[in-house]
């Protein structure tokens, strides 16, 4: 098992691409709008809401990981 993540930036738009080497038919995407105490987001997870592995808010702050 072998994950890659990388990002880029060309003309002020960041892109982020990454492969995940897993293989589940549990994963999710999960679109949580934004209130008025939070930012919206999204997260992949194959555990459920509570244990994320990548995500992104509104403003495109990312967070991923990786394993070897």
């Amino acid at each position: 098992m072998h994950c890659t993540l990388f990002n880029t930036t060309y003309n002020n738009n960041t892109y982020i691409g990454y492969n995940f080497d897993w293989f589940s038919d549990k994963g999710k995407i999960w679109f949580i709008p934004e209130n008025n105490r939070n930012y919206g987001y999204f997260i992949t997870t194959r555990f459920g809401k509570k244990l994320p592995y990548e995500g992104m808010n509104q403003h495109g702050l990312y967070i991923s990981q990786t394993a070897v």
